[in-house]
């Protein structure tokens, strides 16, 4: 699996993820389920500079990657 299969499956769980979030918010159990996202209210998320995906490329290559490592 290379970085951008991981980055597309990540996609496809956030759609799912805000689809069930919105269902939750319009049947009133938002607040139920709302959880702290970190120090920040406002977190940022970035796409990693090159040469961490130089890194995260070598790592799947090579089966280093320690979350997908048996």
């Amino acid at each position: 699996m290379s970085y951008e299969d991981l980055c597309y499956e990540t996609l496809v769980l956030a759609g799912v993820l805000m689809k069930e979030a919105l269902m939750a918010y319009v049947a009133g159990k938002w607040p139920e389920m709302r959880r702290p996202q970190g120090e920040s209210p406002w977190p940022t998320f970035r796409n990693a500079r090159p040469e961490i995906l130089e890194v995260v490329d070598q790592k799947l290559a090579d089966q280093t990657y320690a979350h997908y490592v048996d």
